[in-house]
């Protein structure tokens, strides 16, 4: 049964084991890294005996492995067990285990060299037994183990997961938000995916701050307070700033503004709407932190306040939002 579910799985059907998740539905598993998790519940499964994943940091592959061993036959191979490197040094009799054996944090005993000797030979001893082993490296950090491995892994016991797709980080936060409680606007979600630097623990971290202040961001004014609260993640990439597109709505709201009039109403939407502190809104605009202040109070008094205030904000919104 088990088997016949990871074959479904491989041609893209969702499925449910155990009264689960359906797998094909199962937020890590992505187009991108399907391979990948197939590979890794053969391990699982006792179907094969040695698998290498790399992957970059906080890209799910702790998340692929849990989800691999759902996928097991208890009673074909024993279960499988997911377990630290530390942890499988410090059991000794854990390198004779039967069952598959997926090794996770590697990172740990990489800068050790003593125990980076053990682990590689109790896993080249499980190798050679042909009992099932699965070992996650960050294929940046954990080098060292990864060419001692590599010397003698055939080339289909290697997998790669790669960084999502931009369709894959909507999902991704999408998923996140939900287990969150966050009720997002779409096109925010989707503006977080693709602007959001760092990887899935970043975009998870910046979630759960928004959490923090509120569950609902659907209203224009909750998506304009989001974007500050998450500019210390957004200023993250070198591709774009939340100043310059403050910038570019009120030089689109007002064409024919002076300098002065313009950096005024920058102030006040940076400021005032989006909720920025006067630090970065003062180093953007090259001004005093309290001249910075003023101007955004004095366009507040302004005669036509009212309608150049909506104006900015939707064409704010409109240049934040468009992907």
């Amino acid at each position: 049964m088990v088997n016949s579910a990871v074959d479904r799985v491989a041609g893209g059907d969702d499925v449910e084991v155990n009264g689960r998740l359906p797998f094909g539905m199962h937020p890590m598993i992505l187009p991108s890294n399907r391979i990948a998790f197939l590979r890794m519940a053969e391990v699982a499964q006792g179907r094969r005996s040695f698998l290498v994943v790399l992957g970059p940091t906080g890209w799910g592959k702790t998340e692929l492995l849990k989800a691999a061993a759902d996928l097991s036959d208890d009673e074909a191979a024993g279960s499988p067990i997911h377990v630290t490197a530390l942890d499988f040094l410090a059991r000794p009799m854990m390198h004779l285990r039967r069952g598959a054996v997926m090794l996770d944090d590697v990172r740990l005993v990489e800068r050790r060299p003593r125990e980076r000797a053990r682990l590689r030979g109790l896993v080249e001893s499980r190798r050679q037994r042909g009992l099932p082993t699965l070992i996650c490296l960050d294929c940046r950090r954990e080098d060292g183990l990864l060419r001692e491995l590599s010397r003698t892994a055939a080339p289909q016991d290697v997998v790669t997961i790669s960084p999502p797709s931009v369709s894959e980080r909507e999902r991704l936060v999408r998923h996140q938000a939900a287990r969150l409680g966050l009720d997002l606007d779409p096109s925010l979600a989707d503006s977080l995916a693709c602007r959001l630097g760092g990887n899935g623990s970043t975009m998870t971290a910046a979630l759960k701050r928004l959490r923090l202040i509120s569950s609902d961001w659907r209203s224009s004014d909750r998506i304009l307070r989001a974007f500050g609260i998450l500019f210390p993640c957004l200023n993250e990439s070198a591709e774009w700033d939340l100043r310059d597109l403050a910038g570019e709505a009120v030089r689109r709201s007002a064409p024919g503004a002076g300098t002065e009039s313009r950096d005024a109403w920058t102030a006040w939407l940076l400021l005032m709407e989006i909720g920025l502190g006067e630090d970065p809104v003062s180093r953007y605009l090259h001004t005093p932190p309290g001249t910075a202040h003023r101007q955004a109070m004095a366009c507040s008094l302004e005669p036509d306040h009212e309608e150049m205030s909506r104006t900015v904000r939707e064409t704010f919104l409109g240049l934040a939002l468009v992907i």
